[in-house]
């Protein structure tokens, strides 16, 4: 059995990548170099030779801001590529996982939401996101779109990454205290996958699913601001030279794109209880992350 994966070099990917080395399970892996998703004959061609039983997609345009400017790039990438992919994966006979956003969500304030409730992005990220939800389901009945939220790892930019440096580097940093979101560390989503590369597993938890639809993330409900408090916390403990941390309100924060004030996910325990993947809490996590970053140990030169 051979399983297609695109986005071997997202936080996700490189986890995955991880997961498979050792594995008796055939993973072909494609980064952004080896194929454009702007390119839909590229894609027929890899697919069709390829012919793999399932195919997971961890490629996205991610920049939320960016998204605002380059709708259009936006849309092929997270929209109109997994569409094709779809389609093509359902003449092939081939599982799709496509991996979603907390972002499709945004016009209804209170959350949690389950992978029921209705959706509404507020920017133009979340849209080609939904899009995208929309077209895959529609091409193939047996896809499952996975959302999750606030992805961080040891690799890429992310926020814990990009705030623990920060600290570090002692710059203070102004934070959002009232944007409620959960958080996925990229290990955690990657460990999810790898399981469901098991075609039988895949299946059930498709049958198992609503709407084709499921949540993932950390336990735990949180904020942008409390994430960062929580770094600096940590980091206190080994190091006496960090920066400052202030709390701001998302009305006076400048970006281009809105931020949904609530986008928290409730996990699908019921789906997932099946996997026996555990479930951990965004804060050990984190802790994690930053342990594998060295920075949670003394430093006598300071």
């Amino acid at each position: 059995m051979t399983t297609l994966i695109f986005g071997k070099n997202s936080q996700v990917g490189k986890e995955l990548l991880n997961f498979t080395v050792n594995s008796e399970i055939d993973c072909i892996f494609y980064n952004s170099k080896d194929l454009n998703f702007n390119n839909n004959d590229q894609i027929q061609y890899v697919l069709n030779k390829i012919k793999p039983d399932i195919i997971v997609n961890l490629a996205a345009f991610t920049d939320v801001d960016a998204s605002e400017e380059n709708y259009g790039d936006a849309l092929i990438i997270n929209a109109q590529a997994p569409g094709l992919i779809a389609s093509i994966s359902k003449d092939i006979n081939a599982s799709f996982i496509n991996i979603s956003t907390d972002y499709v969500f945004g016009k209804i304030k209170n959350g949690p939401f389950s992978s029921t409730s209705e959706t509404g992005p507020i920017n133009s990220y979340g849209k080609s996101k939904l899009k995208g939800e929309i077209l895959t389901l529609q091409n193939n009945n047996k896809s499952l779109i996975i959302r999750t939220a606030s992805v961080f790892s040891v690799n890429k930019s992310n926020f814990v990454k990009s705030i623990a440096e920060k600290l570090m580097n002692n710059e203070s940093l102004e934070v959002i205290e009232n944007q409620l979101i959960s958080m996925t560390y990229a290990k955690d989503l990657a460990n999810l996958i790898y399981i469901l590369l098991d075609k039988n597993k895949l299946e059930n938890v498709i049958n198992e699913s609503s709407n084709n639809i499921i949540h993932f993330t950390n336990e735990g409900f949180t904020n942008w601001f409390e994430v960062a408090s929580f770094i600096k916390s940590e980091l206190d403990r080994f190091h006496s030279k960090l920066g400052m941390l202030k709390s701001i309100s998302a009305e006076k924060w400048k970006s281009k794109a809105k931020r949904p004030y609530d986008s928290r996910l409730s996990i699908d325990y019921g789906v997932l209880s099946s996997l026996d993947i555990g479930s951990h809490k965004w804060q050990d996590r984190v802790k994690e992350v930053l342990n594998n970053l060295n920075y949670l140990k003394d430093n006598s030169d300071e």
